[in-house]
This record gives C-alpha cells, sequence and structure tokens, in this order.
C-alpha cells in the first residue's frame, strides 16, 4: 500500500521534488553509508512514496550517482 506524501513535500513542485530527493539522501547515505539506506528508508523520511522516488531516479544506484555529483 503507498504511503501519502506529506503536505510540505506534495506542495513543492515537481521539478523541485528531484532536489528535495536528493538532499534527504545525502544527509541519509552520509550517516549510515550508503549500502544501509533503502529506499523505503528514504521514502520514509522524505514522507513520499517511493513510486515519486522512482519517478525522479530509476533506481538506487542511479540516486546515488546524482548525489555524489
Amino acid at each position: 500500500m503507498e504511503t501519502m506524501e506529506t503536505e510540505i513535500v506534495s506542495s513543492v513542485s515537481e521539478e523541485r521534488r528531484t532536489e528535495v530527493i536528493l538532499d534527504a539522501a545525502r544527509q541519509l547515505f552520509l550517516v549510515p553509508g550508503l549500502g544501509r539506506v533503502n529506499m523505503d528508508d528514504l521514502a520514509r523520511d522524505l514522507g513520499m512514496s517511493k513510486k515519486t522516488i522512482y519517478r525522479h531516479f530509476p533506481d538506487k544506484h542511479s540516486l546515488m550517482t546524482a548525489v555524489l555529483d
């Protein structure tokens, strides 16, 4: 079952969501380490569904690459 996005995240424009996802991923990846973070963790922290994240990044690898760039 898909979770509802928080009001703050849902009010962010589609273009800005990519930046919001990258910022949250950057924070998560730096604390526990890249291998321990999964898309469920990221979606939960952002208050958005994984489906929304996958609209911007097709997989975890592409998200990590974008964070590192």
